[in-house]
Formats: C-alpha cells, sequence, structure tokens
C-alpha cells in the first residue's frame, strides 16, 4: 500500500516536463487515469488546447503511459497544437479523438497502436507508414483531413473505415494512400466519403470486404481517382447505389473472391473503368452505368459468372464490351463472355457473341487477305455459329440453276457429252429430227434440277451432269447498247462455271460449320 501511495499522479509527473498545464490538459490527465472521455467542449477556445508534445508523452512515456486505462486516451471537442509524434512507438490502449482539431501533422510511422479511431475530427497530415494496428483504423463521421492521409504498408487487424471522411490534398501524393495495406477485415469508402485527391489502395490485401457505395473520389490528373491494381480482396468489391468517380477506377491485375460490382453509378460518363487482367467471382455490370465508348477496358478480365441483376444475355454484355477502346481488336473479352453464357446454359447467346467477335476483328483488317473469311465467306454462316445460313443459301441456288438450265434445254443450248448420244444412219451419219441430230433413247435424259443439283453439290452423282453440257455455239448474240455479248450458250456456260464455284465454296461452308471446322 506503501509504494501504491508513492506513486505520483499525471498532474504530479507533467509539471516536471511541461509548464503550464492548460484544463484541457488537466481532463485529459484525469480522464486516461479513470478510463473516461476528456470533454472539452465546454471550455472556452483557449483553454480547450492540448500540446502535441504533450500527448506524445502521454502515450510514449513509461511512468506516464502506465497510468492510462484500457479504454485509453479519448479526447472530445480539444484542438491539440503542434505535431503529434508517436514514431515508433508501441502503445497499449486506443487513441480516440472525436469533434478535435489537430494543427499540426500526426505522425505514426512503424508504431504499434490498439485501435485508431478520430471521429469528426479534422487534421492536417496523417503518417503512417508500416504502422501495426491491432484492431481498427476509424476516420469517419465528419473526419476531414486537409493533408496527405498516408498508410503505406500498414497492417491492420480490424477493419478501415472512412465513411462520412473528407480527404482534400490536392498535390502531387495521393489524398489518401494505402499502398500495400494489410487489412484483416473490411475497407469501407462509403456514403459521405469524398476525395478530391488520389486514392490509392494498389498492391493491398483485405481480408473482407472494400465497400464505396455512395463514395465520391474526384481526382484528374495522372494518378486514378481509385487506384486498385493488383488488390487482393477476399469478399466482394462494391461500388454502387451512388458511387462516383470522376476520374479513373484501376483494377488492373486485381483479385476478387466474390462479387465485383458496378451498380447505380453516378454520372458514370466521367469515369474510367480499368479491370485488364483482374479475375472476379461475380461480375455484376448494370446496364444504366454503362460507361462512354472508350471508356473500359477489360482485355484479360476473367469472370466465372455474371449476375441475374446485370441482365446476362447477349445484347446486353456485347453492349457493355461496346465501351472499349476502337482502335484494335480484343478477342479475349469476347471468348470470356461467351464461355460465361455457355457455362450458363445460354448457348444461342453464346454463338452471338462469338459472332460479334468476328464481325468486330472484320472491321480491324482493312481488306487484308484474313478479310475474305472474316468480312465475306464467314458471314455467309455467322463465322461456322450459323451453318444453315449457307445450306439455305444453297437451295436457293439450285433452284435458280433448276430454272436456268431448263430454259437453256429447251433453248436446245445443252449438247450430249457422249459419242453413243445421237441416232447414226447406216452410212455413218447422225440422224436429224427437227433440223437437229436424234438422241438416242438408250442415252440418259436431261433432267434440269438434278443438273443443277449434281452441279452445285460436289459429291452428289446421278449421271447427269457429266453427261450433258452447254454449247457455246449456239443461241444468240445479245446486244447491250454498242456492245455485243457473247451467244446465249456462252453465258449459259459462264453461268454453269458461276454455279459450279459457289457450290464448292457454300457445300465447304456448312459442312465446316456443321463439323465445327471453320468456327472462329
Amino acid at each position: 500500500m506503501a509504494d501504491t501511495a508513492t506513486i505520483p499522479t499525471l498532474l504530479q509527473l507533467a509539471p516536471s516536463r511541461f509548464d503550464n498545464i492548460s484544463p484541457a490538459e488537466q481532463k485529459l490527465f484525469e480522464a486516461a487515469t479513470n478510463g473516461k472521455d476528456a470533454d472539452c467542449t465546454s471550455l472556452s477556445e483557449k483553454d480547450r488546447v492540448i500540446r502535441g508534445d504533450l500527448l506524445s508523452w502521454l502515450c510514449k512515456n513509461r511512468d506516464a503511459s502506465a497510468q492510462v486505462t484500457y479504454r485509453g486516451v479519448s479526447i472530445v471537442g480539444a484542438q491539440i497544437e503542434g505535431e503529434l509524434n508517436l514514431k515508433w512507438a508501441k502503445i497499449s490502449f486506443p487513441l480516440q479523438a472525436r469533434m478535435c482539431v489537430f494543427k499540426e501533422a500526426i505522425i505514426l510511422e512503424n508504431s504499434h497502436l490498439v485501435a485508431l479511431i478520430f471521429l469528426d475530427t479534422s487534421i492536417k497530415d496523417l503518417r503512417a507508414e508500416d504502422v501495426i494496428v491491432e484492431r481498427s483504423v476509424i476516420l469517419r463521421d465528419g473526419f476531414k483531413a486537409e493533408g496527405a492521409v498516408n498508410f503505406v504498408g500498414a497492417t491492420i487487424g480490424g477493419h478501415f473505415e472512412c465513411d462520412g471522411g473528407q480527404f482534400d490534398f490536392k498535390g502531387n501524393a495521393p489524398a489518401l494512400d494505402a499502398n500495400g495495406v494489410k487489412v484483416e477485415g473490411s475497407v469501407s469508402l462509403r456514403t459521405g466519403f469524398k476525395a478530391e485527391g488520389a486514392v490509392n489502395f494498389v498492391g493491398a490485401t483485405i481480408g473482407g470486404f472494400l465497400l464505396c457505395d455512395g463514395g465520391q473520389f474526384n481526382f484528374k490528373g495522372d494518378a486514378p481517382a481509385l487506384g486498385a491494381n493488383r488488390v487482393k480482396v477476399e469478399g466482394s468489391v462494391s461500388l454502387r447505389t451512388g458511387f462516383k468517380a470522376e476520374g479513373a477506377v484501376n483494377f488492373v491485375g486485381a483479385y476478387v473472391g466474390r462479387y465485383f460490382q458496378w451498380y447505380g453509378i453516378q454520372s458514370p460518363e466521367n469515369s474510367i473503368l480499368d479491370l485488364r487482367f483482374a479475375r472476379v467471382g461475380t461480375l455484376l455490370n448494370e446496364q444504366a452505368s454503362r460507361l462512354t465508348a472508350g471508356k473500359l477496358r477489360v482485355d484479360g478480365f476473367v469472370y466465372d459468372q455474371i449476375d441475374d441483376d446485370a441482365s446476362p444475355n447477349a445484347e446486353a454484355q456485347l453492349s457493355w464490351l461496346d465501351r472499349q477502346p476502337r482502335n484494335r481488336f480484343l478477342s479475349q473479352p469476347y471468348e470470356q463472355l461467351a464461355a460465361v453464357l455457355g457455362k450458363m446454359g445460354l448457348e444461342e447467346d453464346e454463338r452471338k457473341v462469338m459472332i460479334a467477335k468476328n464481325k468486330n476483328k472484320a472491321a480491324h483488317l482493312h481488306w487484308r487477305p484474313a478479310w475474305l473469311w472474316y468480312g465475306l465467306l464467314g458471314k455467309l454462316i455467322g463465322y461456322g455459329y450459323r451453318p444453315w445460313r449457307a445450306f439455305i443459301i444453297s437451295l436457293i441456288l439450285i433452284g435458280i440453276g433448276w430454272l436456268v438450265f431448263q430454259l437453256g434445254y429447251h433453248s436446245n443450248l445443252f449438247i450430249p457429252t457422249g459419242d453413243k448420244a445421237y441416232v447414226v444412219e447406216k452410212d455413218g451419219t447422225r440422224r436429224l429430227k427437227n433440223g437437229m441430230p436424234q438422241i438416242s433413247e438408250d442415252y440418259p435424259k436431261f433432267n434440269a434440277f438434278v443438273y443443277s443439283m449434281e452441279s452445285f453439290v460436289p459429291l452428289v452423282k446421278m449421271g447427269i451432269s457429266d453427261r450433258w453440257t452447254p454449247n457455246a455455239h449456239r443461241g444468240t448474240s445479245l446486244r447491250l447498247g454498242i456492245a455485243t455479248l457473247p451467244r446465249t450458250g456462252s453465258l449459259l456456260r459462264y453461268y454453269l462455271w458461276f454455279h459450279m464455284i459457289t457450290g464448292w465454296v457454300l457445300s465447304a461452308l456448312w459442312v465446316g460449320g456443321i463439323t465445327g471446322l471453320v468456327k472462329t
């Protein structure tokens, strides 16, 4: 008991180092030892001043900090003047400030804290590189930072909450820099959060969710408004319900275990979304939140499924892909979308996406040799996904050929190809009938339909097309203005060649389409 009685109080320890203890500092010492809030709201502006070096001494001095209860330091309505330097300090209790004003920088570099809570509090700079916080960091509900807030390389055992916080630093450094931060819980930058400078979570690891619903990120400099390249989020990323970004939102190479939600975006035309080489579980990309053309980058973006609220169909999702830059062709976004729609059982939508991919490629070829497929032949069969188109065209052309060859036959433009096709008299001359050589009854009769089909389909042979051929020397010559066209027999032969070549091409297309050999 005697030893306990000789332990000096904070009010006894402080004067040995600090002169003129203010009323607010007296309240701080009393509250810290009693586990209460140091409420300075009733004090005058002059009396509510707490010196930064005195607060640092309270947290770092062995004898002083030993008298602080487990509730820690909790200050309400005070003005902290001078730098608060806790660099390399190990503090075994929480630090809390509500309705306070910090006039100079707060330095927490390489320190070890239990918790850091600033509510409705204004600060200049907060430098907390490589800080370790056992529980949560809470900068919310009216928190305001005029300078840069730096948590680069920090480790946070709980949540990182900035709901309702304002970060107004517009210098070269980010307004909120959490590059490489490790957060066991969630990061919350929700309703009321507003950053007028860049927000940086590049390379961060987040065990819970990244929640930005209703947050505003405004920065149009070289850095993104919200930079989260290579971030790893075990839960979901939620950018929805009034989320607004005046600038780029970057998640290049990010990993998101559950949902990536782009939904209910405010003024999406002012945003750029970069998801290149990111991987997420489920994509929710609301069509009403579509970006302006050229402001979506999704090359290499991988996702397992599309949420039902995102309209998982070809039309809606192709409209999303149309927001990509159009200066070059990228196949992966189409192939990824088609694969996901196929896994969801939407085979027709899968085919539509692959057709759209090929059309897009055709638009970028500009008459190179591959254009023959992508710009012409492939279109006929939907690039292998609509082979029935070639079959229907083939039937139409066979029907046209049937009519043309029938007219040609009745105009005596066809002649047999066999030597024994004609009736021969005893003197070796051909018997005439109606002024034309008489064809033997034993010779295969001409059939215009069979002739058209045999000539058109390469593998069909019924013994007609190779026994009859147009005679280029028969028929009349036609005049077209001052030009004289070849005889009708020659024109019919030209048509036959066109008929055969077209048949070879279309037959190859629909057979290749059915077998899948020509799908691209």
